[in-house]
Formats: structure tokens, C-alpha cells, sequence
């Protein structure tokens, strides 16, 4: 069974699927912390 599978498409798949879930999934949550990050500094350097 394992001869019949085509790895390359299964490694493709899996790295697509990875690579939605990193850039598309996530970047917001990492992107608002950041945000969130550089208004907490800013508030401070204000003070």
C-alpha cells in the first residue's frame, strides 16, 4: 500500500494546508499583539 502512495503529493498538500493555516489562520492573532504591543509602548513613552 505504501508503494501505491504518491509522496510528493501528499507532501504537497500537507505544506499548502501549513502554509494557509501560518499565513492566513494565525497573522491576524500575531499581528493584533503586535499591535497591541506597540500600544502598550507607546502609552508608556507618553507618560
Amino acid at each position: 500500500m505504501l508503494d501505491s502512495i504518491d509522496w510528493k503529493l501528499v507532501s504537497f498538500v500537507s505544506y499548502t494546508l501549513f502554509h494557509e493555516y501560518v499565513v492566513h489562520i494565525r497573522f491576524p492573532q500575531i499581528y493584533y499583539l503586535e499591535q497591541a504591543k506597540q500600544n502598550a509602548l507607546d502609552s508608556i513613552q507618553k507618560k
